[in-house]
């Protein structure tokens, strides 16, 4: 690990919290990696003006909240599992987007598959390996195809993901573990893809999506837009991100999670000098259904935020159906609408139940509060 005699007090509690848990070895990597990173993030920072104090924080709180990087970190060492990786992926893609650009007003369409094999992960080291098909290998895991059975979601192939990171002004690698290192012109970051299928790896497109999203919308001037629930599309820049995808399913419910930690930085932690950490619960028991008119035209998506206590918040992301209208499964009882964060509180036996509606689609994601809204 890095000697902390040099490691500024907030960044030395970060990497503590970030990597508790981890493997003693496997810590150590981790620890370097993300300190590495900040520092390099951070120095950035300070050369576009911030002081070095102003900096860290920055640079702390675009990395995500500590225990949520650990619980990825955990569940990819630690218990291996599909949706493990995907949250991986979607909390490391931080340093190597900052300022990509351009696109002269192109569409790119992504096409995307809606199954992913299902997935058994052992480690690596592990000499009675069985004799299945291989869907994604690391240095550290080998993950096999058990049977025929397939998870739903919305997956993109690292040859797609290749195209539009090109596009955008970046560079795709792969390194000797299996691991892919994204180049942008202001950073780099590596990722494992979740499986492999038709000679080609693919990793979630929710992750993919919400690394552009919680970078482009922080430092980009130019106005980042989602659009449609259905087949989602992200424009920025010039460029439009497509996803298309053969059966015409809607994916936005495997989409939308991505913008989960955008808007709760935005609305929630706006204040937040060190990073963030909440609990998101989203189908739970006891749920009722509830529905609600908007104004809003069809397919557009909406966000709905409720606090359940001091970091933890019921959340659910549903589209807009004919007639403006949402419906959804929330909270028992009757519900109170508001338009502030502040004005969230826990639920109170016998009092309606305050909860916050914020429309995610045609609206700038560097200013979501502008997405806030009450219904008609």
């Amino acid at each position: 690990m890095t000697t902390l005699m040099g490691t500024p007090a907030p960044l030395e509690a970060y990497l503590r919290r970030a990597t508790v848990g981890l493997p003693p070895e496997r810590r150590e990597e981790v620890w370097n990696e993300l300190e590495e990173h900040v520092l390099c993030r951070a120095e950035q920072l300070e050369f576009e003006g911030h002081s070095p104090e102003q900096a860290l924080k920055l640079a702390l709180r675009e990395l995500g909240p500590p225990l949520r990087v650990s619980a990825a970190m955990n569940g990819v060492h630690n218990m291996p599992k599909l949706i493990a990786f995907a949250t991986l992926t979607t909390l490391a893609l931080s340093a190597g987007l900052y300022a990509f650009a351009g696109g002269g007003g192109k569409i790119m369409t992504l096409p995307v598959i809606t199954q992913g094999p299902a997935q058994k992960c052992i480690e690596a080291a592990r000499k009675d390996q069985p004799q299945l098909p291989v869907v994604s290998r690391d240095q550290h895991f080998i993950c096999y195809q058990p049977g025929d059975a397939r998870h739903d979601g919305a997956y993109l192939s690292m040859t797609t993901a290749k195209r539009a990171i090109e596009a955008l002004g970046g560079t795709l690698s792969v390194h000797s573990d299996g691991r892919y290192r994204l180049e942008g012109p202001n950073g780099w970051t590596s990722f494992a893809p979740v499986f492999r299928e038709a000679n080609d790896y693919y990793v979630p497109a929710a992750n993919f999506l919400g690394t552009l999203l919680r970078t482009q919308s922080i430092h980009s001037e130019k106005q980042i837009i989602l659009r449609h629930y259905r087949n989602p599309e992200l424009s920025f820049g010039g460029l439009t991100l497509k996803l298309s995808q053969p059966v015409n399913e809607p994916i936005g419910q495997h989409i939308y999670s991505s913008v989960g930690d955008l808007l709760m930085s935005q609305l929630v932690y706006a204040d937040a000098d060190e990073g963030f950490q909440y609990e998101a619960y989203y189908n739970t028991a006891g749920d009722v259904p509830h529905t609600i008119s908007t104004g809003l035209k069809p397919d557009e998506a909406v966000f709905v935020l409720a606090r359940l206590g001091d970091n933890t918040f019921k959340v659910v992301t549903r589209p807009v159906g004919p007639n403006g209208k949402v419906s959804f499964f929330y909270l028992p009882g009757e519900l109170r609408f508001v338009t502030s964060a502040k004005e969230l509180t826990p639920p109170q036996a016998g009092q309606p139940t305050p909860v916050m509606l914020v429309r995610l689609t045609n609206v700038p994601l560097n200013n979501l509060r502008t997405g806030i809204f009450l219904p008609k």
